[in-house]
């Protein structure tokens, strides 16, 4: 085998080994908070909730971001009261995301067809000031691709 061709055959199965073209990030700014979204993904707002849609139609996510109202509470207590709205018999693991207090679940589901498996991550955070919820959804099938992309998606949460 020649050099040429083995460097050829390696650079060709990483590219393909990668993450899709379709999933490069860029900022976007979403009024409380700015977040990392794939590029090419299609973007509706509908009744307050930012939704985007992979371009294939086999994964999607939504985030909602509002303010806090009441009196003032702090992050770990806010980010509490939204599991707990959320379901607090789900399994949450604390986090940070955006130097705040966030949590993170994920269930397992299938669809009306019986066939098709889901997995659909949850993340909820708050400062003290915002809240938000980030629902990504995707079939289990493409589960090594769009997994690594929803926690860089949530992951990347900046507060304005």
């Amino acid at each position: 085998m020649s050099l040429t061709f083995a460097l050829s055959l390696s650079l060709a199965v990483a590219a393909g080994s990668g993450p899709s073209r379709a999933d490069a990030l860029s900022t976007k700014d979403l009024g409380r908070v700015k977040l990392k979204v794939p590029s090419v993904w299609k973007s509706t707002l509908e009744e307050g909730t930012r939704k985007f849609e992979a371009p294939s139609h086999d994964a999607s996510f939504s985030l909602d971001a509002f303010p806090w109202e009441g009196d003032p509470i702090s992050g770990e207590a806010c980010r509490d009261k939204l599991t707990a709205a959320l379901g607090g018999q789900r399994t949450w693991e604390k986090l940070t995301i955006g130097g705040a207090a966030a949590a993170h679940s994920v269930v397992t589901d299938r669809l009306e067809d019986g066939k098709t498996q889901t997995e659909t991550h949850t993340w909820v955070g708050c400062d003290g000031r915002t809240k938000w919820v980030l629902t990504f959804s995707y079939t289990t099938s493409k589960k090594e691709r769009f997994a690594p992309l929803a926690e860089r998606v949530a992951k990347s949460l900046i507060y304005k």
